[in-house]
């Protein structure tokens, strides 16, 4: 019962520093947006702890890079105030070396506690169908589930130091809940008891 207070009162607490014109699709790019960063902090906080081996691609990064944004240069020529992510931008901005895996996590988990508190304004915009806000549900689904493994990566490392860092278990990616939005799965590695 608590727990539905609380997030009864954070869902009201973020409609209310929204703007009451606040459109759906306002909400949901604040959703999307927030989900997106968490991720992407999630991933750098694996990465950068050792927990997952960084893909190593065939091609040139920067190649791939603008294969990637290179698309997006004709809307870029009809807008005058949008600005093309040049590729030095992208990679200064991505550089997480500065921050250790638990402020990365720490980060990651803002995110995903942002997710839910978007997801739970939702009811309040005028214009939201029942199918925005299934669709939705199941985003908040995974925000929650990586909260919950973020704390799982985050209690291995406190409990057995770097040993875990460099081992916590095997970590998995699963689009069951929601097609485009990974959700992270942690199986805790088994120490093998002594003889």
């Amino acid at each position: 019962k608590k727990a539905a207070e609380d997030a009864a009162a954070a869902a009201a607490a973020v409609a209310a520093q929204s703007d009451a014109t606040d459109t759906v699709d306002h909400v949901v790019l604040e959703i999307e947006r927030f989900q997106c960063r968490g991720v992407f902090r999630l991933m750098a906080a694996l990465m950068h702890g050792g927990m997952v081996a960084k893909p190593q691609f065939a091609a040139d990064p920067a190649l791939r890079f603008r294969h990637r944004f290179g698309v997006f240069e004709p809307v870029l020529e009809v807008d005058e105030q949008l600005q093309q992510l040049t590729w030095d931008v992208f990679t200064a901005s991505s550089d997480y070396s500065e921050y250790k895996p638990e402020q990365l996590f720490q980060a990651a988990s803002d995110c995903f506690r942002e997710v839910v508190k978007w997801v739970d304004s939702l009811q309040y915009c005028p214009d939201v169908t029942e199918q925005i806000i299934a669709d939705f549900t199941r985003v908040k689904k995974v925000a929650v589930s990586n909260n919950v493994a973020i704390a799982q990566l985050l209690r291995a490392n406190r409990d057995a130091g770097v040993a875990a860092r460099r081992s916590p278990g095997e970590i998995d990616f699963q689009y069951e809940i929601h097609p485009r939005h990974p959700k992270v799965v942690v199986t805790p590695a088994r120490i093998p008891k002594a003889a």
